[in-house]
């Protein structure tokens, strides 16, 4: 039992350590972003915060398809979805950026995972969920802007929230998009700051509920 548990102890600082590597080169076409456009270099704390959760959420995944059973392709399609979401919070978090090449890279991946055999999510149910949302929240961008003057609701995060569509089924998406929507005027409150970038709400709460309830995101529930 002893031996078991070193052995599952070692497997798990390996696939810790290999998350932070393969999120590396993702951590580096932010930056290579920020560069190319102009926007302000990264923060160390920035990247290793993101490099963090990510590689702690991947650890927990694994650990708990190993121990449980689970087919090992949830636990790749999640991993998918947060490697997506480390390019996307840094620029969100630094710049207020969300790129259309990785909001809809973003989008095609959660596609390409519904043609694959298990997922509870059908091609069909994806396009038309992550159509629908588009409309809806582009409408109301278009909407707010026209009163506002200016563009209160990002179209960077319209693209996101659409994209979510293609991950999890359009009822949870809008609550889990809601719930971030909530954080996100939490935080405008306590900093006082009425700008905010999304992103980083979004993925730190489907981050949260992947540590929290691993079983339940694996299993689809979540």
């Amino acid at each position: 039992m002893t031996l078991y548990l070193l052995k599952f102890s070692l497997l798990m600082a390996f696939a810790g350590i290999t998350l932070c590597i393969g999120a590396q080169p993702l951590v580096h076409r932010a930056k290579q972003f920020l560069l190319k456009h102009d926007g302000p270099p990264l923060t160390r704390l920035q990247v290793r915060g993101v490099t963090i959760v990510f590689a702690g959420t991947g650890t927990v995944l694994i650990a708990t398809t190993a121990l449980a059973g689970f087919p090992w392709l949830g636990t790749v399609k999640i991993l998918g979805l947060f490697a997506w979401g480390i390019p996307m919070v840094l620029l969100d978090m630094r710049n207020y950026w969300l790129p259309l090449r990785y909001t809809s890279g973003f989008w095609l991946t959660g596609l390409l995972f519904t043609c694959l055999p298990g997922n509870t999510l059908t091609l069909t149910e994806a396009l038309t969920g992550s159509i629908g949302m588009f409309m809806f929240l582009y409408a109301f961008h278009y909407g707010a802007k026209r009163l506002r003057g200016e563009e209160g609701f990002g179209l960077g995060d319209v693209h996101l929230i659409a994209a979510l569509c293609a991950w999890f089924p359009w009822q949870l998406a809008s609550v889990l998009s809601g719930c971030a929507f909530l954080l996100f005027i939490v935080g405008a409150l306590l900093t006082k700051k009425t700008a905010q970038p999304y992103a980083p709400w979004l993925f730190a709460l489907l981050a949260t509920l992947a540590g929290s309830f691993p079983q339940l995101t694996l299993s689809g529930a979540l």
